[in-house]
């Protein structure tokens, strides 16, 4: 069971090299099992612990992320940590990093393998899903944090209702606005953890997401949140608009004109950037 899921999951260029692999470096057409090392031989242990458990999920099971975190989400929907750490480089602890939604892995000889287990529809980790139907559109929610002040917003109602179960301090705030579900619908906004201050950051701007992944090593690249759009559409989407707070160097999203103009009025340690994206209406 395993040797098949490895056929058809792993990227081996670089780790079949000196493991019975090809000697040239590149990949058969269609790899077979005869020529797979084993998992332990090419994987660190973390890495092959999450293929295998991933191969052997019951019916009804599956496996999701939540701030880098792995968990199991079991038939009867209970939530299991499995102690599994996904950050922005290999550590110690863990060989397992997310880059752009796809989760990698450190091979034993220290290259970066894909294991083709991205982050997908409500961070399930599975194959990408099925191309959605134009016109399609997802809800956003918004979380307010009493602990930083700060808002939080997802599109997996996975994450959501894990944080409302697992993080009092996060009160739930409703559906701040939708997205589209076509990936191909405008630019990807991309998501950041702070690990200093314990807040989210996004962006739809790729120039901006390199600058932060380059000049500040206190955010955790966590990929891709959701699709916006570039473009008011003609009047069909709206826009978001976005703060950014002096003192805590947070940033806050909206799509209130009356909040906006509420904010500018009365907090005055939130400075205006402009329209972020635009967006449905919830």
């Amino acid at each position: 069971m395993l040797s098949d899921l490895l056929s058809n999951t792993l990227t081996l260029a670089d780790a079949l090299l000196g493991q019975g692999g090809t000697g040239s470096g590149t990949m058969p057409a269609q790899p077979t099992t005869t020529n797979t090392p084993g998992l332990t031989a090419v994987l660190k242990l973390d890495a092959a612990n999450l293929l295998d458990l991933k191969a052997s999920l019951g019916t009804g099971e599956s496996l999701l992320v939540v701030s880098g975190n792995v968990f199991e989400r079991q038939s009867d929907g209970a939530l299991v940590d499995l102690g599994l750490d996904i950050g922005t480089a290999p550590t110690a602890t863990s060989s397992l990093i997310t880059v752009g939604g796809k989760i990698l892995a450190q091979g034993t000889n220290g290259s970066l393998i894909d294991l083709n287990l991205g982050i997908g529809t409500d961070g399930l980790i599975g194959a990408t899903p099925p191309a959605a139907e134009a016109g399609q559109t997802q809800d956003v929610f918004r979380f307010y944090n009493v602990d930083t002040g700060v808002h939080f917003y997802t599109a997996s109602s996975v994450e959501r209702d894990s944080v409302i179960n697992n993080l009092p301090q996060f009160k739930y705030e409703g559906n701040a606005f939708d997205v589209s579900t076509d990936q191909g619908a405008g630019p990807e906004v991309f998501r950041f953890y702070n690990v200093q201050t314990g807040t989210h950051f996004y962006t739809a701007s790729e120039a901006e997401r390199d600058t932060v992944r380059a000049t500040l090593g206190q955010y955790n690249y966590e990929g891709v949140a959701y699709t916006a759009y570039s473009t008011d559409g003609g009047g069909t989407h709206e826009a978001l608009y976005r703060f950014y707070n002096v003192e805590t160097g947070a940033h806050f999203y909206t799509t209130s004109e009356v909040e906006v103009a509420s904010v500018q009025q009365n907090l005055h340690q939130f400075q205006y950037e402009g329209i972020a994206y635009y967006v449905d209406a919830a």
